[in-house]
C-alpha cells in the first residue's frame, strides 16, 4: 500500500522539488563557467573558507592563511562551523555546498508555513512558497560560500517558532525560539538586539496586565537566548577584553556610513569617499578595527557624526532604505555566469537624485546583459510598492493583531540596523524581510479571502489574555 499524501503535502513536495531543480542547475551551470573548479566555484573573500579549514588544522578561529593565525573577531563562528563540520563529516567542499542546496529548498517551506501564520489564506502562502524557490538571488546564494542560506534557514525557524507561541501559548515554542534565535545570531550578529523587539512586544501586548507568569517567561527568553551566545561571548572576553559578538558594528559606521554622508555630500562616488576620508584618519584599511579598537573607532565614528549636518545623515539613510528595499543583487548572479564583463554597477542613489542621470545609464545597458540587473530593479522597485499597498489595506480591513505588530516590528528592526551600512548596502540585507515583503505584494494584488490549508490549524486571534 503506498503512501497517501494530502493536497498540501503534494503542493509543499512540488516547491521542494522546484527549489532543488533550480539550485542544482544553477550550480552546475556556475561550475562549468568556473571550469569545473569547486573552489573557484564557492569560494568568496570572506574568509568564511579559510577559518574553517584553520579550525580542521588546528590553527584556531583564524582567517590567517600562514603563522601567527592571529584570531578573528570580524565573523562569528557557527557558519564556519557549518562549513568545516560538512568537510569534516564527508571529506569535501561540495558537501556544504549540497547542504545548503537542501536547507535552501526547505527554506522556500519555511516562507510557505510563515506566511500562513500570518494571513491564514493559502494561495498567497503557496505564492510565497513558489517565490523563495525561484527567486534568482536565493538560488545563487545556496551556490556559494556565504552565510544567507543557514542564516535565513534558523531565523525562519525562529519566526515559525514565534509565530507558533503567539498562536498556542506553549513556553515550549517561546524557549524554541529563543534557541534558534541565538544560532542566528551567532551565524550574523545583526540580530543580537532582536530580543529587545520580542520583550518590548511581550509588555506591548500585557501592557495593562503584566503577571508573574509574564516576568518569568520574558526573562526565560531571555537567559535561554544569552546563554547561547555565552561561549563565544567568554571567548572574545578573553582574548580581546571585550565581551561582544563581532567588531562590525564598529566597522560599518566607520567604514561605511560616514564615507557614505561623505560621497553625497562632495558628490563622489563611496570608494573615493572613503580613500580621501582614510587618508585624512591617518589609516590604511579597515583591517585596524578588531574588538580591541571596536570602541575607539566607534567613539570616533560618533565624534564625527556629531560635526555634520543632520540634513546629510538623514538623507544618507534615506537613500539606504530606498536601496535596501529596491537593490535586486542580479548583477552578482551575472558575475558567476561569465556575463558580468565592464558591467557598471546601478547606483540607486543617483537613479533617486537624478531621473535623467537613471535614464542615460539605462539607455546605454539595455543592449547588453544588463538589462537583466534593470528588470531586476524595476522588480523589485514594484514589489516593495505593492507590499506598501499590501500593508495599508491589510490595515483597513483588519484589526492589528499580535502577530502583524511582531511582523512590523521584525519588518522595521532589519530596515534600522541596515542604515548604517549606507551606500554598502546590499540585497543580502533585505533577505530577512523577503518573506513579509512577498507576503504583502501578493495580499495586495490577491483576492482577500481566508482559506484553510489541510495540515495547518487556523490561527485563533490573539485575546487580551495571550499567555496569561
Amino acid at each position: 500500500m503506498g503512501i497517501k499524501f494530502s493536497r498540501n503535502q503534494k503542493i509543499e513536495i512540488a516547491i521542494v522539488a522546484l527549489a532543488i531543480i533550480l539550485r542544482v542547475g544553477y550550480f552546475w551551470i556556475n561550475m562549468a563557467t568556473h571550469d569545473n573548479s569547486l573552489l573557484g566555484t564557492i569560494w568568496k573573500s570572506e574568509s568564511y573558507y579559510e577559518i574553517a579549514h584553520n579550525i580542521l588544522s588546528g590553527h584556531g578561529f583564524s582567517g590567517a592563511t600562514t603563522e601567527p593565525y592571529t584570531p578573528d573577531s570580524w565573523r562569528t563562528p557557527l557558519y564556519p562551523l557549518f562549513i568545516a563540520a560538512n568537510f569534516k563529516l564527508f571529506g569535501s567542499d561540495l558537501a556544504v555546498i549540497i547542504s545548503q542546496i537542501i536547507m535552501g529548498s526547505i527554506l522556500a517551506l519555511l516562507a510557505k508555513r510563515i506566511s500562513y501564520h500570518i494571513m491564514n489564506n493559502e494561495k498567497i502562502a503557496i505564492g510565497v512558497g513558489i517565490f523563495f524557490a525561484i527567486e534568482p538571488l536565493l538560488i545563487r546564494l545556496t551556490s556559494v560560500l556565504l552565510t544567507e542560506t543557514l542564516f535565513l534557514t534558523l531565523f525562519f525557524g525562529f519566526l515559525l517558532a514565534f509565530y507558533n507561541y503567539l498562536k498556542n501559548e506553549k513556553f515550549s515554542y517561546l524557549a524554541v525560539s529563543a534557541v534558534l534565535l541565538g544560532l542566528t545570531t551567532l551565524t550574523r550578529p545583526i540580530t543580537q538586539y532582536l530580543p529587545v523587539i520580542i520583550v518590548a512586544l511581550i509588555i506591548w501586548i500585557f501592557r495593562k496586565k503584566i503577571t508573574i507568569r509574564v516576568f518569568w517567561r520574558m526573562l526565560g527568553f531571555l537567559v535561554i537566548f544569552v546563554m547561547m551566545l555565552s561561549p563565544w561571548l567568554y571567548r572574545n572576553s578573553r582574548l580581546f577584553g571585550s565581551p561582544a559578538l563581532a567588531a562590525t558594528s564598529a566597522n560599518n559606521l566607520y567604514g561605511y556610513f560616514i564615507p557614505s554622508i561623505l560621497a553625497l555630500k562632495n558628490n563622489i562616488s563611496y570608494n573615493e569617499a572613503k580613500n580621501k576620508f582614510f587618508a585624512e584618519e591617518k589609516i590604511s584599511d579597515l583591517t585596524i578595527i578588531d574588538l580591541k579598537t571596536a570602541n575607539h573607532f566607534t567613539q570616533r565614528s560618533i565624534e564625527i557624526l556629531k560635526k555634520m549636518p543632520p540634513y546629510d545623515t538623514t538623507k544618507v539613510i534615506v537613500l539606504t532604505v530606498v536601496s535596501l528595499f529596491t537593490q535586486d543583487g542580479y548583477r552578482d548572479i551575472l558575475g558567476d555566469l561569465g556575463l558580468d564583463a565592464n558591467l557598471p554597477a546601478i547606483p540607486v542613489f543617483k537613479i533617486i537624485q537624478s531621473p535623467r542621470i537613471a535614464l542615460s545609464i539605462i539607455g546605454g545597458l539595455i543592449r547588453g546583459p544588463a538589462i537583466i540587473v534593470i528588470a531586476g530593479r524595476i522588480f523589485w522597485i514594484l514589489m516593495t510598492l505593492f507590499a506598501a499597498l499590501g500593508i495599508i489595506k491589510y490595515l483597513k480591513r483588519e484589526r492589528l493583531q499580535n502577530k502583524i505588530s511582531f511582523t512590523f516590528l521584525i519588518i522595521f528592526y532589519f530596515t534600522i540596523t541596515s542604515a548604517v551600512v549606507g551606500l554598502g548596502v546590499t540585497a543580502r540585507y533585505r533577505a530577512p524581510i523577503n518573506i513579509f515583503i512577498a507576503t504583502f505584494a501578493f495580499y495586495a494584488i490577491g483576492r482577500q479571502e481566508n482559506t484553510k490549508l489541510s495540515s495547518l490549524k487556523p490561527i485563533k486571534v490573539e485575546s487580551p489574555g495571550l499567555m496569561k
